[in-house]
């Protein structure tokens, strides 16, 4: 089932809420643009804070999809900066992941990322 039609809305009204969906990462401010309840994909706005780190391995059950709007992030030693766009498939292993600056970036995910 698709998602259901959602008007224009701006994103600068929306509240950063703590944490993303499915508990992959409690450490990062979230704001929800659009979700289906059902399959569990989504389209977010992820704000990493100045400092955020993972030094362990882990992946996602889900694809993400993301552009970096601000910041950048670091992911198994690929820079991700402003402007940049990365598609991690299902599984993929993060080694490490880091961001000392911040980052805010638009992600989409195919399903619940767990």
């Amino acid at each position: 089932m698709t998602r259901p039609w959602i008007e224009f809305l701006f994103a600068q009204q929306l509240s950063w809420e703590k944490g993303l969906y499915g508990g992959a990462r409690d450490d990062v401010d979230v704001k929800t643009l659009s979700i289906d309840a059902n399959a569990g994909d989504s389209s977010v706005i992820i704000r990493y804070p100045k400092g955020w780190s993972r030094n362990n391995v882990y992946s996602l059950d889900a694809e993400e999809e993301f552009f970096i709007l601000s910041g950048s992030i670091e992911i198994n030693g690929v820079i991700y900066s402003q402007d940049c766009y990365a598609n991690l498939p299902r599984g993929y292993k993060r080694n490490n992941s880091r961001s000392e600056d911040g980052c805010v970036a638009l992600t989409f995910f195919d399903s619940e990322p767990s």
